[in-house]
């Protein structure tokens, strides 16, 4: 492994007892995954990866001993699981000397370039919202960067790629994506298309997209989340046997923020959408009754006193939304006003 410029290697620190192996089911990647071009080879990853544990960690042994009282580690089983807009996914098995077993996952940016920003911006936006929301995030356990080496020992040509280690709370999950404009897919399925939610999983997912937003915004400084962030929020889905409902997760955040009245906040949900390759589906259900249920459950009612009536939408669409978003927030508005409960009691805290 070639060093970065006089870099000094006195001692490898990776215990003898410890065994890494690498397998790639791409399990999550589905037909409907844009093309993307690889910036470095697995191998060579896989190579960086080990190097890294041998002589260089400060980060990744340290977060996963932690999860097991500092107990030593004898196995770690990489598989890549999933390919996100600036990250991929490993699911990672670790093996304790104790015979305990944890599930975690690596998060590698696709490159240390144009995805290397947002990738660290959607760590410390998960960290963030983490210690808001803990039951809507994946656990971030700790952040790196992990040195890939030129071939050619070039010293200019040589990367750090940013790297991080979260933990899910199951260990068969997939990306969520729309697939139609009113149902969500799970990519699950190597090589097919994504697998169709119901309709009720769909409503049942927007609800818990829609109570997320509205947790998050702040009414004493009048500031919440801008919905339709660029890079988007990314988030994970899966189907638990004994369930009737999927569960829900974040896995990476670029948080922008806007400062805006509660009624224009509400404007702003009523045209966000989560977007997919082919389709966009919006954050807060078409259902009048689902969505009445989440504004209510929220809180949200008591901060927008004239929910439901004409007067709320200004007559010209606000400088923030296009004109096919100010259609679709007129839309929706109305079915809410048409199908307004008689009394609506808002939540006391």
């Amino acid at each position: 492994m070639p060093r970065r410029g006089n870099e000094q290697v006195s001692r490898a620190v990776r215990p003898a007892a410890l065994t890494i192996k690498w397998s790639y089911s791409r399990r999550c990647f589905t037909v409907d995954l844009p093309p993307w071009r690889e910036f470095f080879r697995w191998e060579t990853l896989e190579s960086a990866v080990e190097h890294h544990l041998a002589v260089r960690d400060n980060w990744m042994l340290p977060a996963l001993e932690s999860l097991e009282n500092g107990a030593a580690i004898t196995s770690l089983k990489l598989d890549l699981a999933a390919s996100m807009a600036y990250q991929f996914m490993f699911d990672v098995t670790v093996g304790y000397a104790n015979r305990r077993v944890h599930k975690v996952t690596l998060c590698v940016a696709r490159n240390d370039r144009e995805h290397a920003a947002p990738f660290r911006d959607g760590w410390n936006g998960l960290v963030r919202l983490h210690g808001i929301l803990p039951e809507y995030c994946a656990k971030p356990l700790r952040s790196g960067k992990i040195f890939l080496p030129d071939r050619y020992n070039r010293n200019a040509f040589h990367r750090d790629l940013p790297a991080a280690l979260i933990q899910l709370p199951v260990a068969l999950w997939g990306p969520i994506t729309p697939v139609t404009p009113v149902q969500l897919g799970i990519r699950e399925k190597a090589g097919k298309a994504p697998t169709l939610m119901s309709a009720a999983e769909t409503v049942h997912l927007q609800q818990k997209l829609t109570a997320c937003f509205l947790r998050l915004y702040d009414p004493d400084r009048q500031m919440g989340p801008v919905l339709d962030a660029n890079p988007p929020w990314e988030w994970v889905t899966w189907r638990e046997k004994g369930t009737k409902h999927p569960g829900l997760c974040l896995v990476s955040a670029v948080l922008k923020w806007t400062h805006c009245v509660p009624a224009k906040y509400l404007i702003r949900l009523l045209a966000a959408e989560l977007r997919g390759s082919k389709v966009s589906l919006p954050v807060l259900p078409d259902d009048p009754g689902a969505a009445w249920a989440c504004l209510r459950e929220s809180g949200f009612l008591r901060l927008v006193p004239a929910l439901g009536e004409t007067s709320l939408l200004p007559e010209k669409p606000p400088a923030f939304l296009s004109r096919a978003s100010w259609s679709r927030v007129i839309r929706k508005y109305r079915l809410l006003m048409e199908n307004r409960p008689e009394r609506v009691p808002a939540k006391q805290e």
